[in-house]
């Protein structure tokens, strides 16, 4: 995950997969009998999510009609053109699809699914046809979207020299982006580029966060008059649809690269591992697709044919096989609406929740107990209180002030006060036991700072 001190913030498929169809809703159907003056009784419908299809765009087709009848399937517009002839339908369920030819005409078309009982009937027209309206237009290429985008680079921890870059989206005109949570983890600090007018913000805000869902709403300090992504519906996305991943692939910065594939599966389930803050993410609902993702793809749009956001890119199967993931755009808007209210929600941190609480120290194994301060970061909590390089601490008392206070914790290894710390917000005044060197044990309050993005 580190190349040359830079994270790649995409983060590496370790899991399993739980395979799973789209559900699709119903369309308004004509049913009509051709052909025999006493046609064939039974009814055919037609199921698709697909309302508008797009030149060089997959529209599948899903029909049912009486178990054992045989069916064809067209589309008529400018022409026509038969895209499944004589199906049987043994258990009254057709599903086929038409990829749309990039030199079909702009205009309606009408997908019809004609069923009778026998192929004989069905050549001699006596059937039973759904049909359904497709309107034509022209692709949208993703590179229209690129002005609503936003390059980020986060610095991990304090001394690290580690950065970790990926992708935004701008959903608001005065600098709201949304991106994944992962992108920011345990960064302390983040600057963003907006590749609309190619202005650096060096001074970005989180103002919540979703962990579980991997879903991080920020603001880019002064910003104003961003151009906003075009929204698309996920709930529509359906496999075998055109889409493109659009990103800061290699985390490099500059025009983003532009990758397109298909839908290859809905509704997927995988466990994504991040080793640079130590954290496996259980994701799910995701849409997988074909399309090539790359460290620094993270947070950026999955595009539809349309030239619209379906979803969130944030993960990528590492391998023999390349498969991305992208967090569903809907429900993710959904969240962000949650957290843009700013009222409290399980899962949700905001404004200053969604930072680590920050003491400024270096430290390593103490002896004979605790752990000893290796160095006190400069400006920081721990140097206003004077903390100093040599001594140890002992035990960290998170109620000090409480009209009872409690005994401390201890802190005998370097893992048991980064848990302690972990759990606390910054402002927090926080009690320290601290020894030495060649002095007694002394209680020290220190009110703890912001630290880095959870």
């Amino acid at each position: 995950m580190s190349i040359a001190s830079r994270r790649r913030a995409s983060c590496t498929i370790a899991g399993r997969l739980a395979l799973a169809g789209a559900a699709a809703g119903t369309a308004g159907l004509m049913i009509a009998a051709t052909g025999a003056a006493t046609p064939p009784t039974g009814t055919v419908t037609i199921t698709s999510p697909e309302r508008i299809a797009r030149r060089g765009q997959f529209v599948p087709v899903t029909a049912t009609a009486p178990a054992g009848w045989w069916c064809r399937i067209t589309a008529t517009g400018r022409g026509s053109r038969t895209i499944a002839d004589r199906f049987n339908v043994p258990a009254g369920t057709i599903t086929s699809g038409w990829l749309v030819p990039r030199a079909t005409a702009l205009q309606t078309w009408s997908v019809a699914v004609a069923c009778a009982p026998t192929p004989a009937a069905l050549r001699s027209g006596d059937v039973v046809v759904a049909r359904r309206r497709l309107t034509i237009l022209t692709a949208v290429p993703p590179a229209r979207i690129i002005p609503a985008l936003v390059d980020l680079r986060t610095p991990v921890g304090y001394q690290s020299g580690t950065v970790a870059a990926g992708t935004g989206i701008v959903l608001g005109s005065s600098g709201i982006v949304l991106t994944n949570n992962h992108v920011i983890a345990g960064g302390t600090g983040i600057t963003s580029v907006d590749l609309g007018n190619r202005r650096r913000y060096l001074r970005v805000r989180v103002i919540g966060i979703d962990i579980a869902a991997d879903l991080a709403v920020l603001q880019l300090v002064g910003a104003h008059t961003l151009p906003r992504v075009p929204y698309g519906d996920s709930r529509r996305v359906v496999r075998g649809s055109t889409v493109s991943v659009v990103g800061n692939a290699g985390g490099t910065g500059g025009r983003p690269t532009i990758s397109t594939g298909i839908v290859t599966a809905l509704d997927q389930t995988v466990t994504a591992n991040d080793a640079a803050v130590g954290r496996a993410e259980h994701l799910t609902g995701l849409i997988a697709t074909d399309a090539h993702v790359a460290p620094g793809d993270s947070g950026g749009p999955l595009v539809d044919a349309a030239g619209a956001v379906v979803g969130i890119v944030t993960a990528r199967a590492t391998g023999g096989h390349s498969t991305g993931y992208a967090i569903p755009f809907s429900p993710a808007l959904a969240i962000v609406r949650r957290i843009m209210s700013g009222a409290p929600a399980p899962g949700l941190a905001l404004g200053g929740q969604a930072y680590s609480a920050y003491l400024g120290i270096q430290i390593v194994a103490g002896s004979p107990r605790g752990v000893r301060i290796a160095r006190v970061l400069a400006g920081s909590p721990a140097a206003r209180v004077h903390l100093r390089a040599g001594q140890t601490i002992t035990g960290l008392n998170t109620a000090p002030g409480a009209p009872a206070p409690g005994q401390p914790h201890p802190t005998a290894t370097a893992a048991a006060l980064t848990a302690l710390l972990t759990r606390l917000h910054p402002g927090t005044r926080v009690g320290l036991t601290v020894v030495g060197p060649g002095a007694p044990a002394t209680p020290v309050a220190v009110t703890l700072g912001t630290g880095a993005a959870r």
